[in-house]
């Protein structure tokens, strides 16, 4: 239980109502402090407490004012003896609870296996839904060791049934390409004919060991061609192993990740003494997780090397333009100059009438200016892109769209899905241009800044779309809507379908994931919370406990309070 309880959190758990003062009776000193303290721990944890530190003071101050015993007097209270076993059976059977038996372990143990487990592997989480269980079935919990014991038995049942099943759906050809991830090869450093005789033991040379499951496990290096190329390799590599694709089908990413780690940190040698079910199904839930980490990665690299092809070329062009020009200022008045000076002597010849008010040098300061503003910039921009993806990061393109299957559920961004099917069927073409017959997406795809630069015109004014040109565009397109999922990738993580984004059996669980969300079922209630959140002040300070003058049965709490609730003001106004 939490040690530290705010005013409102105390009178919403631990207020005795009329029930609450008719079971403690007529119960005196320490006696009718303790009975009073345990009834409504039960009620709130479903269990008694296992030791008598384990209430909060504060929690132990607040009913003890309200029974008129003095808080001290908890400490008397007798935590072992007929007494408080009296008080226990008193609480349970007033309260429609019984003890747990053997059967009863036994069925909260197939629930976890059944329901939790599949979900949910942190220690706590599962204890705290287990005395959860056991509230429900209006059983009283076992202590915490025999509890831990329990869930630790289901943990390894289960880990034993997702062995066992995940060996049976593997096929046999998956098995064995499985075992041999953990195959060391061994590269030694050749050794040419006129180098002589073998070096000594101190200059002996390294032996380099490595195995395919240390190449999976490695991560991407810095943005760049190779690094795409290398993680297109081991994702091919994993898709030959064959994994079905319902293998860990109702298993939760956060359990499947528990597997992945396991397998990610072991040895080959420690992973080959696992049982052939626990060695497989550690191996399969690294690769499967690894396979999404590493579309997610590959769609990361994509996203950046496209950003850094524009950056980079535009970058370029500005340094050129920075190097060759300076920003001209009050060119409103040298163009008033310049026609002041026309006006009155219209027939004299240019360089005695319009360089004696403005230079030549600043005329083409003012040209070189205006081009860097002009459509002569993009021009130079698109060129250098062009020129980048097509001598380097091109080569990424044929693998990529191989490789990644790139989809969307919006009709509105269907185009650029079939630009990427159109780039695809032409990626090996030698063709300049697309083919007349084909309709090529343009308006949603290609920006109307570079939209002169991919539309050409032929001989006969027709249009002509410049292949090369297009693929940037459609890049460029591919990476603004993957970024905000407009448009997925199949086989990923984080890019993943967004209409899977809710679980499958939230309608079925739609209580335990609102429990888990810490929100409530009802918009009205949710709608409340927030109003009164907005309300609320920065920064208060509560006074820490309260005391009653208990003197209603019915209502020991509304009508007597000596000592109210006061919210103290910052003292930073600035916060408000």
């Amino acid at each position: 239980m939490k040690r530290q309880w705010e005013n409102e959190e105390l009178i919403e758990h631990w207020i005795l109502g009329p029930w609450d003062l008719a079971q403690v009776g007529n119960k005196t000193g320490a006696t009718r402090l303790g009975f009073a303290v345990l009834l409504k721990f039960f009620q709130r944890e479903g269990c008694l407490p296992f030791f008598k530190n384990e209430v909060p003071s504060v929690v132990i101050s607040f009913v003890a004012t309200q029974v008129d015993v003095a808080p001290a007097l908890y400490l008397h209270y007798a935590w072992t003896g007929r007494t408080i076993e009296y008080h226990r059976a008193q609480i349970r059977k007033a309260l429609g609870f019984r003890e747990y038996i053997g059967e009863d372990a036994e069925r909260m143990q197939q629930w976890l296996i059944a329901e939790l487990l599949p979900q949910e592997h942190h220690e706590e989480r599962l204890r705290e839904q287990a005395y959860k269980w056991f509230k429900r079935e209006h059983l009283e919990a076992p202590t915490p060791d025999r509890l831990t014991r329990l869930i630790r038995s289901a943990l390894h049942t289960f880990e034993q049934q997702l062995y066992d099943a995940t060996l049976a759906r593997l096929p046999e050809a998956s098995q064995v390409a499985l075992e041999s991830l953990l195959q060391i090869e061994i590269a030694v450093p050749e050794v040419s004919e006129d180098q002589g005789q073998v070096p000594p033991d101190s200059q002996a040379i390294k032996v380099q060991t490595t195995s395919t499951l240390q190449v999976i496990r490695q991560d991407p290096g810095r943005v760049r061609l190779a690094t795409m190329l290398e993680e297109m390799a081991k994702l091919r590599r994993i898709r030959e192993l064959g994994l079905p694709d319902d293998l860990f089908v109702g298993l939760a990413h956060k359990v499947l990740f528990v597997y992945r780690n396991r397998a990610s940190v072991e040895e080959p040698s420690r992973l080959r003494a696992h049982s052939k079910a626990q060695r497989l199904t550690l191996l399969s839930a690294l690769c499967a997780m690894r396979a999404q980490e590493i579309t997610d990665g590959m769609v990361n690299l994509l996203i950046h090397i496209i950003h850094k092809i524009d950056v980079r070329a535009e970058k370029r062009v500005e340094q050129e333009y920075v190097n060759e020009f300076k920003r001209v200022a009050n060119k409103e008045g040298i163009l008033y100059r310049i026609a002041e000076a026309v006006v009155e002597h219209p027939d004299e010849p240019v360089r005695q009438v319009v360089f004696p008010v403005a230079s030549e040098k600043l005329l083409r300061e003012v040209i070189k200016e205006y081009k860097a503003k002009s459509p002569v910039f993009r021009q130079q921009v698109h060129k250098i892109m062009r020129a980048s993806y097509s001598h380097h990061y091109r080569r990424m393109v044929p693998e990529l769209l191989e490789i990644l299957d790139f989809r969307s559920n919006n009709e509105l961004y269907r185009p650029i899905i079939r630009a990427i099917q159109l780039v695809k069927d032409y990626v090996h073409s030698p063709r300049q241009y697309y083919p007349n017959h084909e309709i090529i997406p343009l308006k949603e795809v290609v920006a109307a800044k570079w939209r002169e630069f991919v539309v050409e015109k032929d001989s006969d004014g027709g249009d002509l779309v410049n292949r090369l040109n297009y693929e940037v565009c459609v890049l460029q397109a591919l990476r603004e809507r993957v970024r905000v999922r407009e448009i997925w990738v199949m086989g990923a993580n984080h890019y993943h379908n967004p209409d899977n984004d809710l679980p499958t059996d939230f309608s079925q669980k739609h209580d335990i994931y609102y429990e888990a969300l810490h929100q409530p079922t009802e918009a009205d209630t949710f709608i409340e919370q927030i109003k009164e959140d907005s309300v609320k002040p920065s920064v208060c300070f509560t006074v820490p406990c309260l005391v009653f003058s208990i003197r209603s049965s019915s209502c020991p709490i509304a009508k007597n309070r000596s000592v109210s609730p006061r919210l103290i003001p910052s003292l930073n106004p600035a916060i408000w």
